[in-house]
């Protein structure tokens, strides 16, 4: 297992990895990134296929397209305002959500989640799960989830077919309940569905320390948990419903897992500095938070990342504002362009 220092975005350093995630860990990098985009905390970013300079983030409560050359360390970078779940006055979120946990579904389709970061409303169900296709069209899948929400993975990735496809199985981390929830994905008549079917891993249960942060999936189906104040990760067999081992960080609280490298067979876990999350208490002796780690030699390989493909329109009025460049096609009279503080439209060449 090899540490890295995490001194700027952890995204940077994983950007091979399933997920993109993007731990929160407050350095002087992110400080400073947040300042120049002046939207808020970055809590994911996924690749725009075919162009590898490109990446939609979470960031706040807004989903934004940013120009970013991973190659160069970058204190700042150009954004364009994508999406918002944010929707005043029919659909507002609640006061202190923001965007947290995305990923990208096998038919290249953004899923996120929101969570709350004001401890007075950690006990409403404020959580919400979001769809957003390729002409940025959002739907909310699921709401009502507890306000601190954590990461979700799909059991082999969540699939499109015929019009009554057979149920996949989305796997959920319920940070407050310490618990992980599977749900059935089906489809029906072209619209996709989420349904909770049980609770395959309570914590209490198991006798595991801890909460389950952003988890991972390998190909064989096993999750893997990073414990926000259990000090490391562990293998969990959903269908077995059993822990399969642990693995010790050198960390109080492990944050996020994603799986990277060669054949995606290394398992990159993202630790958070006690401080961040204690900020009056007292770092434990040797502890480690705020370091990225890599772990070889599992036996497993990841899930392969999927890209997000967004309508030639949308990424046209995108890359006009970022590229600074106007695309060579005929336009519609009602579609604009709108930068860092704007909407671009979305429609169909």
């Amino acid at each position: 297992m090899a540490a890295l220092r995490s001194d700027w975005l952890v995204c940077h350093v994983v950007l091979r990895g399933g997920g993109y995630k993007a731990d929160i860990n407050e350095s002087s990098a992110e400080k400073q990134a947040r300042e120049d985009i002046r939207q808020g905390l970055l809590s994911f970013a996924v690749p725009v296929k075919h162009h590898p300079d490109k990446f939609v983030v979470g960031c706040g409560t807004n989903i934004l397209i940013i120009k970013w050359d991973s190659s160069t360390h970058a204190g700042s970078c150009r954004h364009y305002f994508l999406k918002s779940p944010h929707q005043p006055p029919h659909d507002p979120l609640p006061e202190g959500n923001r965007v947290s946990f995305g990923t990208v579904d096998s038919s290249e389709k953004l899923w996120f989640a929101t969570t709350n970061d004001n401890p007075e409303y950690s006990t409403l169900n404020l959580g919400s799960v979001y769809y957003l296709d390729q002409n940025t069209i959002l739907e909310k899948k699921i709401s009502a989830l507890p306000s601190v929400t954590g990461g979700f993975v799909g059991d082999h990735t969540f699939t499109e077919g015929s019009e009554h496809s057979p149920p996949d199985r989305i796997y959920y981390a319920d940070t407050l309940n310490h618990e992980i929830i599977g749900y059935d994905v089906t489809i029906e008549h072209g619209s996709l569905f989420l349904e909770r079917r049980e609770v395959v891993f309570n914590f209490l249960q198991h006798g595991v320390r801890g909460s389950p942060g952003r988890i991972a999936i390998d190909t064989g189906g096993s999750l893997w948990v990073p414990l926000l104040g259990g000090g490391g990760v562990i293998e969990f067999n959903p269908i077995q419903q059993r822990v399969v081992q642990f693995i010790r960080i050198p960390a109080a609280q492990v944050g996020a897992c994603t799986f990277g490298g060669h054949n995606w067979e290394t398992l990159y876990v993202s630790t958070i500095r006690y401080e961040f999350k204690e900020p009056h208490g007292q770092r434990p002796p040797r502890d480690k938070g705020g370091h990225l780690y890599a772990i070889h030699g599992l036996g497993v390989r990841g899930v392969p990342t999927s890209e997000y493909i967004l309508n030639k329109r949308v990424l046209f009025e995108a890359f006009a504002f970022l590229d600074n460049y106007r695309p060579n096609y005929r336009r519609r009279r009602d579609s604009t362009v709108r930068g860092s503080s704007g909407e671009g439209n979305s429609g169909t060449l």
